[in-house]
């Protein structure tokens, strides 16, 4: 594909395609830990203690804080935050110029982010961006 040939070129936004996008290698995770978690003994039991000493299996189901197991909070365990991801192509009413990404480089969620629907969708729903 492209991304090998071009993907390193021609940054936006302060990144280039390989590494913003998913199908380049790039993008955000599809996980995040649930901000803040560690478990019922102290912060020093974080997600990354779980998962850097291998103990999800053994501990993961113990020792629940914050709602939640090590085993539903953190990524490395099976767990976590699914990481947002805007409604694929999303656009407004008014035409393909009018994306999440453009709702929220130019900070009209709040004012616009409930109009203009498409796709079933407000930006306020479809956007990351704008909390959707």
């Amino acid at each position: 594909g492209i991304c090998k040939k071009e993907g390193d070129k021609w940054a936006n936004f302060g990144a280039t395609a390989n590494e913003a996008c998913c199908g380049c290698g790039g993008g955000v995770p599809a996980c995040t830990d649930q901000p803040g978690w560690y478990d019922i003994d102290g912060p020093k039991f974080t997600c990354d203690y779980y998962v850097r000493n291998g103990i999800c299996k053994k501990e993961g189901d113990k020792w629940a804080n914050f709602g939640a197991t090590a085993n539903e909070a953190c990524c490395g365990c099976g767990g976590g935050v699914p990481a947002c991801t805007d409604q694929p192509g999303w656009y407004d009413i008014d035409g393909p110029k009018f994306t999440c990404d453009y709702y929220v480089r130019h900070g009209i969620c709040k004012k616009e982010g409930d109009k203009w629907a498409n796709f079933g969708a407000t930006a306020n729903e479809a956007c990351c961006g704008c909390g959707g």
